[in-house]
């Protein structure tokens, strides 16, 4: 409890620090610096010598803890300088469906002068990528965060640091990058696009049980034709799947919540995005309408998204 206290506490103090931004330049008040441990050894070992120089009266021992402790000062300051100046931007990253790793770019890149082996990654424990040298030139970094709600994202703090030159003094930051980003809903396999009740189709796509087309197949379901069984796959002991036949009979389709087969929302959201795919893929048009949505019927890829991201943001705000 205690500690949770605390993270929240922490956290509502970088938010107030540091706010979410598309590009961030470090200075002053986006840098932390600190010992790490070889860094508080050094420390440690530098009082050690200087109370048995005062104990013994020892100058050459008095002399070596006072090198000690300028050298953590100095390294102190390089440290910091090492990291100061140096912009962080977010680029547009790909879209995924949720469950699958998002592959979020990162530019970085130094006001003036060089830096020098900066760690990039979501936590301190979970550094991913290292980048040795920084110049005034962006350089693009990649890191991959798992996924397992749909909507827009909001991705954590990046952890940017550097330990730079002597390896004695960590200097990080936590950048909130703003990243436009949208994760869609899951694909969940669907047999058939129910017929609206409203009388929305204009035309039927592909996926309605037909008997033109071989379209693939299907889970069987207790009272399909057993004239549809694919027998070939039970005896290959795939189990017993359907052949589902695509009847084009139209050239538009309109993917409301009544087209999806299953019963709750986000399984119907899963089922209309593999609805869009495959009629994307296959060329047929197609349009949405969910409550207080309508996107107009369409085609290519362009459109696509469009769909994608409107039922990736159906009901919520940010995964």
């Amino acid at each position: 409890m205690l500690r949770q206290n605390y993270q929240q506490m922490v956290s509502r103090w970088l938010d107030r620090r540091l706010p979410s931004v598309e590009s961030l330049i470090l200075n002053q008040r986006s840098l932390f610096i600190a010992p790490n441990m070889r860094g508080l050894s050094v420390l440690g070992l530098s009082l050690v010598l200087w109370v048995a120089a005062i104990t013994y009266q020892n100058n050459a021992i008095m002399l070596l803890a006072a090198l000690l402790m300028a050298l953590l000062i100095v390294a102190i300051a390089h440290t910091f300088i090492n990291m100061n100046g140096i912009r962080i931007r977010a680029l547009h990253p790909d879209s995924c469906h949720a469950g699958q790793a998002i592959q979020l770019p990162v530019a970085i890149s130094r006001q003036a002068g060089d830096s020098y082996n900066l760690k990039v990654g979501w936590r301190r424990e979970q550094l991913q990528s290292t980048m040795t040298q920084i110049t005034s030139s962006d350089q693009r970094v990649v890191v991959s965060l798992p996924t397992n709600r749909r909507g827009r994202l909001k991705a954590p703090r990046l952890c940017v640091e550097s330990t730079f030159p002597l390896g004695l003094i960590r200097c990080w930051t936590y950048a909130q990058l703003d990243f436009d980003a949208v994760v869609w809903p899951e694909v969940v396999p669907y047999n058939r696009i129910k017929s609206s009740a409203s009388g929305d189709q204009e035309g039927l796509a592909t996926g309605n049980k037909g008997v033109d087309d071989f379209d693939g197949l299907a889970t069987y379901i207790e009272g399909d034709s057993m004239a549809r069984v694919a027998w070939k796959q039970v005896a290959a002991g795939r189990g017993m799947q359907t052949k589902v036949f695509g009847e084009l009979v139209g050239q538009s389709q309109w993917l409301t919540l009544e087209s999806a087969e299953a019963s709750q929302l986000e399984l119907k959201l899963g089922q209309l995005t593999a609805m869009a795919l495959d009629m994307n893929n296959k060329g047929v048009q197609f349009g949405l309408r969910l409550p207080l949505v309508t996107i107009d019927i369409g085609g290519g890829d362009r459109h696509l998204v469009s769909v994608l991201n409107a039922l990736a943001t159906y009901g919520v705000e940010r995964c």
